[in-house]
């Protein structure tokens, strides 16, 4: 299975994006994200507060 570390790399990379937008060059679009499953919300907070 995939770790919540793993899952929040992959949804920020680049190319598993649908738009032409390129997170390396300092701009995002608003993201939400959807965890489902026994994950720990700290680790998904952790997670995404060091992108």
């Amino acid at each position: 299975s995939i770790t919540v570390p793993e899952l929040t790399s992959q949804m920020f990379d680049a190319k598993n994006m649908m738009a032409a937008s390129d997170p390396r060059h300092g701009r995002y679009l608003t993201v939400a994200a959807y965890f489902r499953g026994k994950v720990s919300m700290k680790e998904v907070e952790e997670n995404m507060l060091s992108v």
